[in-house]
């Protein structure tokens, strides 16, 4: 288990160990990453320090390469670690664990280490207290089988300290904790902090239930629009800041897309709604205007907006202004629901890959919507 500070030089270590098993007669090793893109990276480096004349094939779209002792590398990506298929591993790397599933390890690369007592090598820098944190604690705790070692970024030499310090200006300080201090965050995703009722232990905001409409009451919502695969997620809250109703469904016919937010903004009186129009979001809330003129647009975007929205809601939340019944697909977003740093440097609020954002910024959306009615960005029809 290495747990590293980013830009640390992990990757690169576990090139070199793949190296040393790829050197065993008939071995067989895989190196799995989040995602295809990031396993290419691997794949690249892997690709610049292996000498040509050990290699007896490579197969450039598989990303696979046998060397002359009969040995296989096999590059792969863990975002559909359902289909992949293997004989017994000897070796397997996973890089950036904390942000795979779980199941990529227990039910995918786990089983096939068995048969050959073959080894693991698991690297990454934290994603708050997940599977990753439990496995690690597992080396600290001296379990036979498992050990765990902890570099934070600036025990790299190859790194300026003046680098260390911006970043550690530029920065949420929870933020250069995790990202360059190598740090577990107790807080559920890193982002979202949650109350607890001392006796039930159960969390605050999560109380009461939805409610029809009630006369001359009035109500606002967010709107965050499905994408090829994705939700389009509607939440409408009162003015006490609960979830009073929840839509949440997936089809890519526009028409119908906007007919139901329509319909449900319809039925809370009107409701101003804060919609994400970023991107594919524009045409809709222009056809959305026509039939339901009490919609505002809100851009969502990478950088200064993403991130308002987020610490918006965040802070909502934790000061209790915010309230929902029991919505599973919700608490299940908030709590993967993450920090991460662009190849930048910079900070940005998003999913873990292969995880749902649509609930949390539909809420956020609304949460915004009440927070900031009549404010600076967009103004809401008069009720």
């Amino acid at each position: 288990m290495l747990k590293c500070g980013t830009r640390w030089g992990k990757t690169k270590l576990a090139v070199q160990e793949a190296f040393y098993y790829l050197g065993k007669p008939n071995a067989r090793i895989w190196w799995l990453a989040p995602s295809w893109s990031e396993a290419g990276v691997a794949w690249r480096m892997f690709l610049e320090d292996i000498p040509h004349e050990v290699m007896s094939s490579i197969n450039n779209s598989e990303k696979s390469i046998r060397v002359i002792n009969g040995s296989w590398i096999w590059f792969k990506s863990a975002e559909e670690y359902e289909h992949l298929r293997a004989e017994g591993l000897d070796f397997a790397v996973l890089d950036e664990a904390a942000r795979m599933k779980r199941d990529a390890w227990f039910e995918c690369i786990r089983p096939r280490l068995t048969d050959k007592q073959g080894k693991a090598l698991f690297l990454s820098t934290p994603k708050g207290m997940n599977w990753f944190y439990e496995i690690y604690m597992m080396g600290r705790a001296n379990i036979p089988g498992w050990e765990s070692f902890s570099f934070p970024t600036w025990t790299n030499p190859y790194i300026q300290a003046g680098e260390i310090d911006s970043a550690r200006q530029d920065m949420p300080e929870r933020l250069f904790d995790q990202e360059f201090g190598a740090e577990f965050l107790s807080d559920l995703g890193a982002v979202f902090r949650f109350k607890r009722d001392e006796v039930t232990k159960e969390i605050v905001n999560v109380r009461g239930s939805f409610q029809e409409p009630v006369v001359a009451e009035k109500y606002v919502g967010g709107v965050d629009l499905g994408k090829r695969s994705s939700f389009t997620v509607i939440f409408i809250l009162d003015m006490a800041g609960h979830v009073v109703a929840y839509d949440r469904f997936k089809t890519v016919d526009w028409t119908l897309q906007v007919k139901r937010v329509a319909n449900l903004g319809l039925k809370y009186n009107n409701a101003r709604m804060l919609l994400d129009s970023t991107g594919i979001g524009d045409p809709i809330y222009d056809f959305l205007k026509q039939i339901y003129p009490y919609a505002s647009p809100y851009y969502i975007s990478a950088g200064g907006k993403r991130m308002s929205l987020i610490d918006n809601l965040s802070l909502m939340i934790e000061q209790e202004e915010i309230t929902w019944a029991e919505i599973p697909e919700l608490m299940n977003e908030l709590q993967v629901f993450g920090i991460e740093t662009t190849r930048t440097g910079k900070p940005t609020y998003e999913a873990p890959r292969g995880f749902n954002d649509d609930c949390v910024f539909a809420l956020a959306l609304a949460a915004w919507a009440l927070k900031k009615r009549g404010g600076v960005g967009f103004t809401f029809i008069d009720w």
